[in-house]
């Protein structure tokens, strides 16, 4: 199974949105200034730009996978996509909000990719926009495999189960983790189809990545899973063990 497969169960799978839907409004409302345009990268099924597509005038999405991107079209048939790599996106405009959550970054297996998509971020960020993105660290995923597979029932009587499985620790402190996908799809009343599918996320130090972004943009603030500011209310060596959000201004 791939994504392209996936995407045809993904939003109902992946039901719940708020925790990420809550902090994007919170900065939309808080630090954004213009809302003249939005881009996401990674935008799946379109799921999040539906969630605050209404806060914008014009909304864009970007990602690598077509069938994803038939289901984001259905979604939001006023919105414009691009089929694209977001490591080397180029596409017209500046945007006031550019985001990438629900660890799309992750996917990305070398950390030179994460820059290259930093600085396309950059280039097509307007002057005072904003460019959101969040991260599993490796002390979140080494945490996730430590524990039993979910097993979580959606649809009618369909059933997601997801392993995840710890593939290899570096000496720098990165790691590859993969995501153990299992689907059974009924059919009919006593007649399932199984869908499998192996994902696997890379995933940089905290440390890596503030260095990292640093450079390429003038404001980084980073916020722990709570929407807590990291070495504000919380250290970094806490934040760190659940998901990052960075927050990052020109």
């Amino acid at each position: 199974m791939t994504y392209d497969t996936f995407s045809a169960f993904y939003d109902q799978a992946m039901q719940d949105y708020s925790w990420c839907d809550h902090f994007l409004h919170e900065m939309i409302d808080t630090r954004l200034v213009n809302h003249d345009s939005v881009l996401e990268l990674g935008c799946g099924t379109g799921r999040i730009l539906e969630l605050i597509g209404d806060e914008f005038e014009s909304i864009a999405g970007l990602d690598i996978s077509p069938a994803m991107l038939g289901h984001a079209r259905e979604r939001l048939p006023d919105a414009t996509f691009y089929e694209q790599d977001m490591r080397d996106f180029t596409i017209p405009g500046e945007f006031d909000l550019i985001y990438c959550l629900f660890d799309s970054l992750n996917h990305l297996q070398t950390f030179p990719g994460w820059v290259r998509t930093f600085n396309r971020m950059k280039e097509h960020l307007s002057p005072e926009g904003l460019c959101i993105f969040d991260m599993n660290t490796p002390e979140r995923l080494g945490r996730l495999a430590l524990f039993p597979p979910v097993i979580r029932s959606f649809g009618e009587e369909d059933t997601l189960i997801m392993d995840v499985v710890e593939d290899e620790a570096h000496a720098d402190g990165t790691g590859l983790f993969h995501f153990d996908v299992t689907i059974f799809k009924q059919e009919q009343e006593d007649s399932f189809t199984r869908y499998t599918d192996r994902i696997t996320e890379f995933a940089p130090t905290a440390q890596q990545v503030i260095d990292a972004v640093t450079p390429i943009f003038p404001d980084v603030k980073v916020y722990d899973e709570d929407e807590q500011l990291v070495d504000t209310e919380i250290p970094l060596a806490e934040a760190q063990e659940g998901r990052l959000f960075f927050v990052c201004g020109r």
